[in-house]
């Protein structure tokens, strides 16, 4: 026990390695009852069950320890390695990146790590020289994982803005563990393979601590970036109207002043075009107010059809909408409130089974340089829509 220093004061292997253990699972354990208390959140149940596959690999080759070539202990890592693919897995879905491509490659990197370990096993190779092997995979899967959470905010400049502005900081925490507990890895396979003068008896209470330190770190951190994300969520659901899914009046209007900001810095045109279905009272007194929102939902997701990214819409007020085109020309606005008009007129919504024409009156205005002012835009925009209603309904009023 004199290997072991400072530790052997406190515990002895056995016992230290239990209390791991049972951290361990008390860890999985709160990770599965946050799962099934934000069950709406995808991926939490990945995260979930590669933890707790992680824990059972653990507690598998702590019980078959004195066996270090059988097959129960392969059967240890193999749950080690394959709860490291559902984490990374379930990282992907929470952040909703999930891709074909990125799912090849957790898999076939997995596999081919079960496949090693799986010949290993048969060829007699020994519970340590296996884990090497395993150590290098897990050192693998984890740097993937890291990667995978730089993407998720958007890259590495939307990594390091959410870190600065404190709104990811879950996920910057959860890429600091899994850097670590990669390097880790990479240290005990360097250990395991005599590149590193540690005792056998220090790397196992190494490896405890660390899968301690591990398990109950990714709860928490899996914990931080729900709470970040059910804010986002909230943050998002705040802005948006329920009924159309457009953005509301003054999320519109705060994200208009930052649109104008830039456009002026970099000398781009901002166009509107303000939308107002005509007579709209009449679809509600005929077919009653539940069809007449539903028409609303429908009419306002045929808008947002096709928009590019850029583009901002919003449901200004009742059955008036504003669609913001960023860097677009008179000719663009144009183009699109014509497409536009186009597409609704020829197109039924049917609301609850009833077929409903509609019809819009628009307004259009586009603006440069000093005269890029939210107020007078909207001004503009409002008095040329209401302009084309009083000529004559079903018009697209424009700065002609």
């Amino acid at each position: 026990m004199g290997n072991l220093g400072l530790f052997s004061f406190v515990f002895d292997l056995p016992t230290l390695s239990f209390a791991v253990l049972l951290v361990m699972v008390l860890s999985s354990l709160a990770l599965i009852a946050h799962w099934f208390a934000n069950k709406s959140i995808d991926g939490l149940g990945g995260i979930a069950l590669g933890t707790s596959a992680f824990t059972f690999g653990n507690c598998i080759i702590f019980a078959m320890s004195a066996d270090d070539s059988s097959f129960v202990s392969l059967a240890g890592q193999a749950f080690i390695l394959a709860g490291h693919m559902w984490i990374w897995l379930g990282v992907s879905d929470f952040w909703q990146i999930r891709q074909q491509r990125l799912v090849l490659l957790v898999t076939g990197l997995t596999l081919t790590g079960l496949a090693s370990l799986l010949y290993q096993t048969i060829d007699g190779v020994s519970y340590g020289e296996r884990s090497v092997t395993l150590s290098l995979f897990v050192a693998a899967i984890s740097l993937g994982i890291v990667r995978t959470l730089v993407q998720a905010p958007g890259g590495k400049l939307g990594f390091y803005r959410g870190i600065v502005r404190r709104t990811t900081v879950g996920v910057a925490l959860a890429a600091a563990l899994y850097v670590f507990h990669a390097l880790f890895n990479l240290f005990y396979a360097g250990a395991k393979a005599g590149l590193a003068d540690v005792s056998a008896v220090s790397l196992v209470v190494i490896m405890n601590l660390e899968a301690l330190s591990f398990v109950m770190l990714l709860a928490l951190v899996v914990i931080i970036m729900t709470a970040e994300r059910l804010q986002a969520e909230l943050k998002i659901q705040e802005m948006m109207d329920p009924l159309t899914r457009a953005l509301n009046r003054r999320a519109f209007l705060e994200v208009m002043k930052a649109v104008l900001a830039r456009a002026r810095r970099l000398a781009e045109p901002v166009s509107l075009v303000m939308i107002d279905i005509d007579k709209f009272k009449k679809v509600n007194l005929s077919h009653g107010r539940f069809a007449g929102d539903r028409a609303l939902a429908e009419f306002a997701a045929l808008v947002m059809e096709g928009r590019r990214s850029q583009d901002i819409f919003c449901r200004f007020g009742g059955e008036e909408f504003v669609l913001m085109l960023p860097g677009t020309p008179e000719e663009g606005a144009d183009l699109v409130a014509a497409r536009i008009k186009e597409k609704i007129e020829a197109t039924a919504l049917s609301p609850e089974g009833t077929p409903i024409k509609l019809t819009i009156s628009m307004g259009l205005v586009t603006a440069r340089g000093d005269d890029l002012d939210a107020d007078g835009m909207l001004d503009v925009v409002d008095r040329r829509m209401h302009h084309a209603q009083n000529l004559h309904f079903e018009t697209i009023e424009t700065a002609s």
